[in-house]
């Protein structure tokens, strides 16, 4: 396995990022979901080829620009002398399989802690709830953990999804992070028309585990075939995805296809409804929708 050596930087989807500036302790995901946006970009075919991040480069970054004050005019440096918040995991899971040998991800949180920096951890990996991650993390002062999910059901899950991490798993960790006094916020990420539950289940559901934020992303179609996401999504709706995309006018952005405002708007704002009723926040509701602020459907919002 090679090294990967650009860990460190922005989002390829900046504009409609709520947390642009990222660092991935590796690239791509052993988690394999048949949905994967970040495995579409890094243009990887078949099997991810999992590479991990040199363990050290947070904690070196971090001494140049606290420590050592070096005049550097990047823009990353910029945003880090400014404590912007990293999004720890944009592009593969921080907490996959390969971080069980590699430990890169510990050493970034290691880092964090010592020099108090802001991270949101994007995961549905198990492992944030073991030690010594979750020590470190009750530790932290300025870390949230954000669980990811399609679906708070293992059979739905099935459908779409690799079964190395079960929702049901991932709920139980979501209750184990939460009862340590670590924040924790769930990203509904994606929601899959015809296979993700009704709003108001997932809400409830995720509620009891002690989340207090939910952030809400339709499913970015890759352009690339998934076997597996066709036959699934065949298999809940008696549909090809592909075509029912098509025939809803998605558009092509990047690597996917995105739904038009049209189509998303109504969930979007039943979603929100479920959410704040059980007490939960409906965080970045624009930005990670993708919807321009200046549409009239953006404005209703």
């Amino acid at each position: 396995m090679g090294r990967y050596t650009e860990p460190l930087g922005f989002s390829t989807l900046f504009p409609f990022c709520g947390l642009p500036l990222r660092v991935d302790p590796y690239r791509d995901c052993g988690f394999s979901c048949s949905y994967c946006f970040a495995h579409a970009r890094e243009s990887t075919e078949g099997t991810p080829q999992v590479q991990a991040a040199d363990a050290g480069l947070l904690t070196r970054y971090f001494r140049r620009v606290f420590d050592e004050q070096r005049t550097d005019l990047s823009i990353v440096t910029k945003c880090i002398r400014q404590r912007i918040p990293l999004q720890l995991g944009a592009m593969g899971d921080p907490f996959q399989p390969a971080e069980q040998r590699h430990r890169v991800t510990l050493s970034y949180l290691r880092a964090t802690l010592a020099y108090e920096y802001p991270i949101v951890i994007n995961t549905r990996g198990t492992l944030v709830a073991e030690s010594p991650y979750l020590e470190i993390l009750k530790a932290h002062r300025h870390a949230v953990v954000r669980m990811s999910l399609s679906t708070t059901e293992d059979a739905r899950s099935s459908l779409i999804e690799q079964q190395l991490v079960r929702p049901s798993s991932v709920l139980r960790t979501m209750e184990r992070v939460s009862a340590a006094g670590v924040r924790v916020a769930c990203r509904w990420q994606p929601f899959v028309p015809g296979v993700s539950e009704e709003p108001e289940t997932f809400a409830s559901r995720v509620a009891a585990t002690g989340c207090r934020q939910c952030s809400f992303e339709f499913l970015r179609l890759p352009r690339e075939r998934r076997p597996q996401l066709i036959a699934g999504f065949y298999k809940a709706t008696g549909e090809n995805i592909y075509r029912h995309y098509r025939a809803l006018e998605a558009r092509h952005q990047v690597r996917e296809y995105i739904l038009p405002p049209e189509e998303r708007i109504p969930m979007i704002l039943r979603a929100r409804r479920a959410i704040r009723a059980e007490a939960c926040a409906l965080a970045q509701l624009i930005t990670t929708c993708s919807i321009s602020p200046t549409t009239p459907a953006a404005a209703a919002v």
